[in-house]
């Protein structure tokens, strides 16, 4: 899917209707603008109303976008609690159309999301992101998730470690780093 079109498309919409939005996306989508993974559909913090909500639905409905239940951008992330709102200073813009913006968080706050869900399902998507950010510190990536206010569990982020390098990487991590290991996992 060339989500690109759709934003460009949708931001037409929104000019004609004389309507401004901004949106942070979530989820899925991240993980294929990295080309970690692909996805269905946009997950996205956006203040939207009947009229916007319409315009999202005609252009999912003009590409062949929409899924059966929902429109290919939706913001149902906001009904799960565990899926806290990145801080908008700390987005950064994706696409930058006259009358819409598209925002993403860094990769690492994604990260955090999936750790504090922890579901089975994002266990492979925990390993390719922390891969993908070629992290070697565990450590130092908690510190880093817990300054972007999201308080992540150091055990899960360490079988993430392990499903991104393999046992043998983590075992040795934890010989190398012991003192590290008692402070976080106590």
């Amino acid at each position: 899917m060339d989500y690109e079109k759709l934003f460009s498309r949708l931001n037409e919409k929104l000019k004609e209707n004389n309507l401004n939005l901004v949106i942070i996306c979530v989820g899925g989508f991240l993980m294929q603008y990295y080309d970690l993974k692909a996805t269905e559909d946009v997950d996205a913090f956006y203040e939207g109303d009947e009229k916007i909500e319409n315009l999202i639905h005609e252009v999912g409905e003009e590409f062949g976008a929409n899924l059966e239940n929902e429109s290919w951008l939706n913001n149902n992330v906001v009904n799960n609690a565990d899926n806290k709102k990145p801080p908008l200073e700390i987005c950064k813009t994706i696409y930058h159309f006259s009358n819409l913006e598209v925002k993403a968080p860094p990769l690492e706050y994604i990260l955090g999301l999936k750790l504090i869900a922890n579901r089975d399902k994002d266990q492979a998507d925990i390993g390719k992101i922390i891969n993908y950010l070629d992290e070697k510190d565990a450590f130092a990536l908690i510190d880093k998730l817990h300054t972007m206010k999201l308080d992540v569990d150091s055990s899960n982020l360490l079988a993430g470690f392990g499903e991104a390098y393999g046992d043998d990487w983590l075992e040795e991590y934890f010989i190398n780093n012991a003192d590290k290991v008692r402070k976080y996992l106590r």
